[in-house]
């Protein structure tokens, strides 16, 4: 497991250098085996929604046993394989310890209404894995050094000038 821990944030700390520490990008494993969203960064939360749990909860798996005091909304989004925006506004639990941000593709779809709809499902192969919605895939997200599926995430509605600030620096009309 700590060997785990530490390729997950090893991978994390890569992506952070590659888009010059940006703080609205950012990655997350989409981890079939959480039974809860989670982040390692207050600053993904909005703060009038940070609580303290009454009695704290452990997170195994990934995150290492942690015990989790504190859940959040996290307002985060990503473009769908179409390029489209898609929210995921989700209770997060949060720990500045987790290896990486944690989304739960179970919880998620069940916050949104879809756990019971068979065409909203989870699919994972074994090179790549798919969120499904209303009969639509929706999402295809690659597998990171460590055969889990990773998903770039943004801000609320930081993405499309997160990305037209990478688009500007990387044109190959930029001389700098």
């Amino acid at each position: 497991l700590t060997v785990l821990q530490k390729q997950l944030r090893s991978t994390g700390a890569l992506f952070q250098d590659l888009t010059k520490q940006s703080p609205h990008v950012f990655t997350c494993i989409v981890d079939s085996g959480c039974s809860y969203s989670a982040t390692n960064s207050f600053h993904d939360v909005d703060p009038a929604s940070v609580r303290r749990l009454s009695t704290p909860i452990t997170l195994g798996g990934i995150a290492g046993s942690l015990s989790i005091e504190y859940v959040g909304r996290a307002n985060w989004e990503t473009l769908d394989d179409a390029g489209n925006l898609i929210s995921f506004d989700e209770d997060v639990l949060i720990h500045p310890e987790l290896p990486d941000r944690l989304l739960s593709p179970q919880s998620f779809l069940a916050r949104n209404g879809k756990s019971k709809d068979p065409s909203s499902h989870f699919r994972v192969y074994h090179d790549h894995a798919e969120l499904h919605r209303d009969g639509s895939k929706l999402l295809t997200m690659e597998y990171d050094a460590s055969y889990l599926p990773r998903l770039v995430l943004f801000s609320k509605g930081a993405a499309i000038s997160t990305l037209s600030s990478f688009t500007s620096v990387l044109h190959p009309n930029n001389s700098n």
